[in-house]
């Protein structure tokens, strides 16, 4: 994350051919956070942050506010995206 501003995104669904988004954010100053997230976030989300510097702050922040995080490390993180693309495809052509 950078350390003046975030980005953010909600997602629904569970797989990456069924999300639907429900909002995008950009340019949140991340000095206020904690107030975007109250307004933004409910219990039981589960937030995913882009790695980098200040990334596992920036989760340990939402943690204490209870919150599950997640920090991909980057090429996990194309593994995964590519895994997620190729799951639903074998799961639409029936063989899943």
């Amino acid at each position: 994350m950078h350390p003046d501003v975030f980005a953010a995104a909600a997602l629904e669904k569970t797989t990456a051919d069924l999300s639907k988004v429900l909002w995008v954010q950009d340019r949140q100053p991340t000095a206020g956070i904690e107030r975007w997230a109250k307004k933004y976030l409910h219990q039981g989300d589960v937030l995913v942050l882009e790695a980098s510097g200040n990334s596992f702050e920036v989760a340990s922040r939402f943690h204490r506010m209870g919150y599950t995080c997640l920090v991909p490390r980057p090429q996990r993180s194309k593994i995964t995206s590519a895994m997620m693309i190729v799951t639903a495809q074998l799961n639409s052509l029936g063989f899943i």
